[in-house]
C-alpha cells in the first residue's frame, strides 16, 4: 500500500495518493495506530486539493509510523507478522 501512496507521488498524481492514503488510513485506524492514520488523513486530504506537494515528507513520516506499529505487532505474534508495504 504505501508503495501506491510512493507512485502516486512519483506520477505527480492527486487522486492516486488520495486513493492509496485512505486505503493506508483505514488500514492502520484497524489498529488504532493514530498518529499514522493522521498523516495517512493528511495525504489524503493533500490529494483531494489537487496537490501532491509536501507529500513526500509526510510519506517518510508514515512509514515510519508503519514501521513502528509493524515492530509493535511482530511483538505481539511472536515475529510472524508481514510486511505492510506489499
Amino acid at each position: 500500500m504505501l508503495a501506491r501512496v510512493e507512485q502516486a507521488i512519483k506520477d505527480g498524481s492527486p487522486s492516486g495518493l488520495e486513493k492509496a492514503s485512505h486505503k493506508i488510513k483505514g488500514a492502520v485506524l484497524q489498529f488504532s495506530a493514530d498518529t499514522a492514520a493522521a498523516i495517512a488523513l493528511e495525504l489524503e486530504e493533500n490529494g483531494r486539493r489537487g496537490s501532491v506537494t509536501g507529500a513526500e515528507a509526510l510519506l517518510k513520516k508514515l512509514k515510519h509510523e508503519v514501521d513502528l506499529l509493524l515492530q509493535t505487532l511482530r511483538v505481539m505474534v511472536g515475529g510472524k507478522a508481514g510486511r505492510f508495504q506489499e
